[in-house]
């Protein structure tokens, strides 16, 4: 995930808001609060003041949109919300919320008492605004969250869908190398990395497992271990019988990864695995397919 989301840090720069849709939003709320203003400050005052207060409105907003902006998009790329969820949240309260917020209130008092040299009447007005001000402030923020993970999910949607067609390519190729060789069996098979698929070399997996949580393949050198789709009944129907064998319900084994077996008391077997293999394994089989494997064992050898 981290990797991912450096990735996506540096190829998407988000640009949030164009200046023209900031431009109509401040010109929009600007009235909006003129308006307030009008009733609340200036009352039956007079009108000569009216354009003065509106234009400082307006270019208040729209200068604190835009440092807003800016700020939210220098956080998306020092801490992003993936990485440093609960920091994040408490730097974007602090700087994105609070510290706007209190200066607005405090700006938008000195300036009506300036312009009415009334404090008692320019509070009442900050007071009535101050909430809606302070919602505002909080819905913008909520607004970067939404829009940083919206864009976060479509780069993770067009990751997915170049990996599947490097991935159908890679597919193709194998399907095409077997048919050249004339065999049947499977050459390679679609394994899960993280978010994205890959294809390994049948070849180089040393073990098939299936549990009641998930179906896994571990490497015969490295041990790394990759899940994959498939039940095991369809995997052993397509994998040379000569190489790999269906030891129980829950293994099938590559006979390169096969060091011997111990009889046991009981008529089953304890296989005896190669160093890496048997450091994660213990495996055996039966009593009812001991002679069956024995069989397989000493032909495949």
């Amino acid at each position: 995930m981290k990797k991912l989301t450096n990735r996506f840090c540096v190829e998407n720069r988000l640009s949030y808001f164009p200046f023209y849709v900031q431009f109509i939003l401040s010109f929009i709320l600007a009235y909006s609060f003129y308006r307030l203003c009008v009733a609340y400050v200036l009352g039956d005052k007079g009108t000569s003041l009216e354009d003065i207060i509106f234009v400082g409105i307006f270019l208040f907003i729209i200068l604190f949109s835009g440092t807003l902006q800016q700020l939210v998009a220098c956080l998306d790329r020092a801490k992003p919300w993936l990485l440093y969820l609960p920091h994040r949240l408490l730097i974007q309260f602090v700087m994105g919320v609070m510290l706007p917020s209190v200066p607005t209130a405090v700006g938008m008092a000195f300036f009506f008492s300036l312009i009415i040299e009334e404090w008692t009447v320019s509070m009442v007005y900050v007071f009535a605004l101050y909430p809606a001000t302070l919602l505002l402030i909080v819905v913008i923020n909520l607004l970067y969250l939404i829009w940083f993970f919206i864009h976060f999910s479509l780069f993770m949607a067009k990751l997915y869908a170049e990996s599947n067609e490097q991935l159908s390519h890679l597919q193709d190729q194998a399907d095409s190398q077997v048919n050249a060789e004339g065999s049947g069996y499977l050459r390679s098979l679609e394994v899960r990395v993280g978010f994205r698929r890959e294809l390994l070399f049948v070849k180089d997996i040393g073990i098939f497992e299936a549990s009641a949580e998930r179906r896994t393949c571990t490497l015969k050198q490295g041990g790394a271990r990759y899940d994959f789709d498939y039940s095991l009944d369809m995997l052993a129907a397509r994998l040379d019988p000569r190489k790999f064998y269906k030891v129980s319900r829950r293994y099938i084994l590559n006979r390169a990864v096969i060091m011997g077996y111990k009889d046991r008391r009981n008529g089953s077997l304890l296989i005896r695995l190669n160093r890496e293999a048997q450091a994660m394994y213990e495996i055996t089989v039966s009593r009812g397919f001991a002679k069956e494997f024995k069989n397989w064992y000493i032909g495949a050898g």
